[in-house]
C-alpha cells in the first residue's frame, strides 16, 4: 500500500481471495472501480461479476485472452454452467472490447461480442528486430513453449511446423492437454509440470 501511496493518496487496496470468495472479492474490486471512475474501467475477463446493469459511465472495456467459456467446461462443469448463464447478461454492458488475437476475434465475434472490438497482441512484431548474425544454429538451441496445447490459438501448429524446418533443434512444451496434431520427433512435450 505504501508503495501506491507514493503515487497518490487515494489508493483502495484489495487482497484477492480463494474458492467462492475470490468471486465475491473480485465484485467488490470492480464495483470499487465503478463507482469512483468517470472514464473507463479495463476488466480482464473473468467469472462475470455480480452486478446490475450500471449507469451509462464509465465506458466499461472488456479484455479478452482466452475461449473462456471452452476453458471453464474444461475446468469445472459448475463454473461453466453459471458462466454461461450469465454471459450474454455480462458482454453486453461492455462498450468495446479488446482481443489478445485475431484467431480469437474472429471465433467470438460471430457469438455475443457484437460489439466494437480491437486486437491488441500479447506478442511482438518480430519485423521489429534485426536477425542475430553470429548465431550457430548447427549447435541445436533448445526452444521452449509454455502454454495449453489443446487451445489452437496459442499457436502449437506453428510451433511444430517450425520444429519440422529445425530439425537439430529440441523443441520443448510444458503444458495441459495433448497435442492437435502429431508431433515432429524433435518435440517433447513435458506435460504439466508443478
Amino acid at each position: 500500500r505504501k508503495d501506491w501511496e507514493k503515487i497518490t493518496s487515494n489508493v483502495q487496496v484489495f487482497v484477492d481471495k480463494r474458492g467462492p470468495l475470490r468471486f465475491l472479492c473480485r465484485s467488490k474490486i470492480f464495483w470499487a472501480a465503478v463507482r469512483s471512475s468517470k472514464g473507463i474501467v479495463y476488466v480482464r475477463e473473468t467469472i462475470p461479476l455480480l452486478y446490475l446493469k450500471i449507469r451509462k459511465q464509465p465506458s466499461l472495456v472488456l479484455e479478452i485472452q482466452s475461449l473462456q467459456s471452452r476453458e471453464l467446461r474444461n475446468r469445472s462443469k459448475l463454473k461453466w454452467v453459471l458462466y454461461l448463464l450469465a454471459e450474454k447478461y455480462w458482454i453486453k454492458n461492455f462498450c468495446s472490447y479488446i482481443f489478445v488475437s485475431n484467431e480469437l476475434r474472429t471465433i467470438l465475434n460471430m457469438g455475443v461480442y457484437r460489439q466494437v472490438s480491437y486486437v491488441i497482441s500479447n506478442g511482438i512484431k518480430v519485423s521489429n528486430f534485426e536477425p542475430l548474425s553470429n548465431v550457430n544454429v548447427q549447435l541445436a538451441p533448445n526452444y521452449f513453449f509454455i502454454g495449453s496445447l489443446d487451445q489452437h490459438w496459442q499457436g502449437t501448429e506453428q510451433l511444430f511446423d517450425l520444429a519440422r524446418e529445425l530439425p537439430n533443434s529440441i523443441f520443448h512444451i510444458v503444458g495441459k492437454g495433448a497435442p492437435t496434431e502429431e508431433c515432429p520427433s524433435n518435440v517433447v512435450c513435458h506435460g504439466e509440470l508443478t
